[in-house]
């Protein structure tokens, strides 16, 4: 084979498998059948994640809060702490703010 047909078919060959690199994974798929997506998810979790998936977490936890249960402020650093940079399950937003809960959201 001549240099030329080589790098033609070696074009085509990358050019073909770049779809697959490019697809989004099946859980991200809105137009998967949720049970797929489900499946595709948990498949992509450890162990360890999916048993952080039961935590939760309550603002009492992270908050100073007055006398009738009203956020007065919130402490990130513990907050941090107590998530340890990973995902939980749920956090419990009672007596904050739209404000302050964007920032724990985010």
């Amino acid at each position: 084979m001549n240099m030329k047909f080589k790098a033609m078919l070696l074009g085509l060959s990358v050019m073909a498998a770049l779809p697959a690199f490019a697809q989004k994974p099946v859980y991200l798929d809105t137009g998967k059948p949720i049970e797929e997506r489900v499946k595709d998810a948990l498949n992509r979790m450890t162990l360890e994640e999916k048993i952080l998936q039961t935590d939760q977490y309550y603002s009492g936890d992270f908050t100073t809060q007055d006398e009738n249960g009203k956020v007065t402020a919130v402490d990130m650093q513990r907050f941090d702490a107590l998530m340890q940079h990973n995902s939980v399950g749920s956090v419990q937003l009672r007596g904050m703010t739209a404000a302050q809960a964007n920032v724990v959201q985010r």
